[in-house]
């Protein structure tokens, strides 16, 4: 989703050459610098460490990032419990060049997927609180209905196994 933001703002610089790229964000969103600033190099910018030196200056502001889980569901009537969800960042961009605003937009996106409830452990970082998200409480009967048909079919099983057999 950095990666699109970069892509963005490319295609409003108009000529691919040396910039200067400016990047704030809160305190918890720095581990992504290293990102937004190879997101620039790929694209084949390079990269000045002063404005004086480049002809734009890219001016990045990473608002948020963050991971939400709105619905829990089942997978089938014994499968796994999945979760949606939702990744989204907020981004502006002040695009300058020398003494004039080139552009300036905000970009928000949000990528909505599925993820097994299992493999949160896997895909959540400990370390990184913008990837974890609040997991939403499983459906009630989900927790309920399982054992009451395994133990019935259970019931079933030893009442057919005495009732056949005593004939």
């Amino acid at each position: 989703m950095i990666r699109r933001s970069a892509v963005k703002a490319d295609s409003l610089i108009l000529n691919k050459g040396a910039i200067y790229l400016s990047v704030s964000s809160p305190k918890s969103l720095e581990i992504l610098k290293p990102v937004i600033i190879q997101s620039f190099s790929d694209i084949g910018y390079i990269l000045k460490s002063s404005s004086k030196d480049a002809d734009i200056e890219v001016d990045y502001i990473l608002s948020s990032a963050k991971v939400e889980y709105p619905n829990a569901f089942l997978e089938g009537f014994f499968g796994s419990t999945q979760l949606e969800r939702n990744i989204s960042t907020e981004c502006s961009l002040l695009i300058t060049n020398k003494d004039k605003i080139i552009k300036s937009f905000e970009l928000n996106e949000i990528k909505k997927d599925t993820v097994n409830l299992s493999d949160l452990s896997e895909i959540e970082n400990q370390n990184l609180p913008f990837t974890k998200g609040k997991v939403p409480s499983q459906p009630f009967f989900t927790g309920f209905w399982e054992p009451i048909i395994a133990v019935s079919t259970l019931i079933l099983t030893v009442i057919l196994l005495f009732t056949i057999r005593s004939k």
